[in-house]
């Protein structure tokens, strides 16, 4: 059979490193969705909706902001490991962590206003993210240099034990302190934040000063970053018109409708992330790698959409209550959506690998473009259903610029953008 383009004998396929790795990555992410999947059913049950979307309205801000700790260093540091330099690590720390305390600044700002305003929840909610955001969110390109090395061991053990903690944390603090969302806010940044300290010194411990900085790629990871803010920022746009335009409540149904379908998302993306360290390392793209990995997403694509349509409306309800019913149609049509773009999440990440920041600009500019001018203009008209009309386009733009790309940049002519990696 074929795997990224190469044969492979079943017998070997047991033992493949990629097999592994997939694994290993599949069974954190197990971990990691049913602790969140608990926690989501006690906060759905703790907390009125109009408090749970004020909860995820605070989350979501976070989300946006974390443009400023440049995300896509964390490829970057990733792709520059897997090639021998592992002072890129390093070397990256300080860019991300100057970046992100102006994340924090605007964290900071909102709590005192909201303060001002006496919404006193949301103002210490966002005054507790400005504290923890620098260290949540700007010293994470440990789990690059993980993937770099191919310790995908390592960083499942490390991801997987500080989920359970933190899961258990906030489970604890909602029995505790009842109809409140501050403190399981601040567990669910504080917890990472502390994983994030640690792991970080000991890569720091381990890896020489002396060691090679690839410093082409910290030039690509900052100035990818910039793109990539523009996809953060289409992400988390939508819930913050619904709760801008609507209510909490409208954004807290968008959030149990989006839940499952960002779950599923994220397990592609894990499967891309699986790759990358192949991608960055292997030859060109080619025909046998394009058709392995189209096959791979129909049968992928098909398995979503039947779920969609069977088992997706009982565990939303089951994990959401029967308050949240009236999500179920919109989760159904986003897990569709899901499976229209799944391919070219594989396929940009492949583009992601190999220093290519031009088509890297083009896809984020194209798909953030599309959603935002969406979100913008059909969510004060349609409410719920333009966020969903949005993520359709959304996906629909990245399948479409990412397909072209593909077939011009990579299969005709082949290897192009291979040969100016190696001329830079």
């Amino acid at each position: 059979m074929q795997v990224l383009g190469r044969s492979v004998r079943l017998a070997d396929l047991a033992k493949s490193r990629l097999v592994r790795d997939f694994l290993l990555v599949c069974l954190l992410r197990l971990s990691q969705v049913g602790c969140g999947l608990v926690t989501t059913y006690f906060l759905t049950r703790t907390l009125s909706k109009a408090e749970f979307g004020e909860y995820h309205f605070i989350l979501n801000f976070v989300g946006i902001l974390t443009v400023f700790s440049l995300k896509e260093l964390n490829n970057a540091v990733m792709q520059s490991v897997a090639r021998g330099f592992a002072g890129t690590f390093r070397a990256s720390l300080v860019y991300s962590l100057l970046g992100s305390v102006g994340g924090a600044a605007i964290l900071l700002s909102l709590g005192l206003w909201f303060f001002y305003q006496h919404q006193s929840d949301l103002g210490l909610g966002f005054v507790i993210a400005a504290a923890l955001f620098t260290l949540t969110h700007g010293l994470t390109q440990w789990k690059g240099a993980k993937m770099g090395h191919g310790d995908f061991a390592g960083f499942t053990r490390y991801e997987g034990i500080c989920s359970i903690v933190m899961h258990m944390a906030i489970v604890g603090s909602i029995f505790a302190v009842p109809h409140n969302y501050v403190l399981p806010l601040a567990l669910l940044l504080g917890v990472p934040a502390l994983l994030n300290v640690v792991t970080t010194l000991l890569i720091l411990r381990q890896t020489p000063k002396v060691a090679r900085v690839e410093k082409k790629s910290i030039r690509y990871g900052t100035r990818t970053s910039f793109y990539a803010a523009l996809q953060i920022a289409a992400k988390h746009i939508d819930k913050l018109f619904l709760f801008l335009f609507l209510s909490p409540v409208a954004l807290a149904t968008y959030v149990a409708a989006d839940r499952i379908a960002d779950l599923l998302a994220t397990f592609i993306q894990d499967v891309a992330a699986v790759l990358g360290p192949r991608f960055a390392s292997r030859g060109g793209y080619t025909r046998p790698l394009d058709r392995t990995l189209k096959y791979f997403s129909w049968m992928v694509g098909a398995t979503l959409v039947v779920f969609a349509f069977t088992g997706m409306p009982w565990l939303l309800t089951a994990i959401f209550s029967d308050r949240y019913a009236d999500a179920v149609p919109y989760g159904q049509a986003l897990i569709c959506a899901v499976a229209i773009g799944n391919l070219a999440t594989l396929r940009f990440r492949y583009i992601r690998s190999n220093l290519d920041g031009t088509s890297v600009r083009t896809v984020a500019l194209i798909t953030s473009g599309t959603r935002v001018a969406a979100a913008l203009i059909l969510i004060p008209l349609f409410g719920i259903i333009g966020a969903v009309i949005a993520a359709f386009s959304y996906r629909i733009s990245l399948a479409v610029a990412v397909g072209y790309l593909i077939k011009s940049r990579y299969l005709d002519p082949p290897n192009s953008v291979l040969a100016e990696r190696t001329a830079d």
